[in-house]
């Protein structure tokens, strides 16, 4: 999305990109992780498909079979 008169650019990230990174997680769950990439992210780096999957691992750690 860009603004031709405004001279600014936005790049949308949506809950349905977070979950096909992790489909296991509901829309809520999705949407933290976006809220907390939105308000944390290291300026030189943005928010990508890795930053997307480190806040989804640091909130929603994935459980393993052997995990209790």
């Amino acid at each position: 999305m860009h603004s031709t008169n405004a001279k600014k650019i936005a790049v949308v990230w949506t809950i349905e990109d977070v979950q096909e990174i992790r489909s296991d997680l509901d829309d809520e769950q999705a949407w933290r992780v976006l809220q907390a990439c939105d308000g944390n992210h290291d300026a030189n780096v943005g928010i990508n498909w890795n930053v997307l999957e480190e806040y989804a691992e640091l909130f929603f750690p994935k459980q393993t079979a052997d995990s209790s």
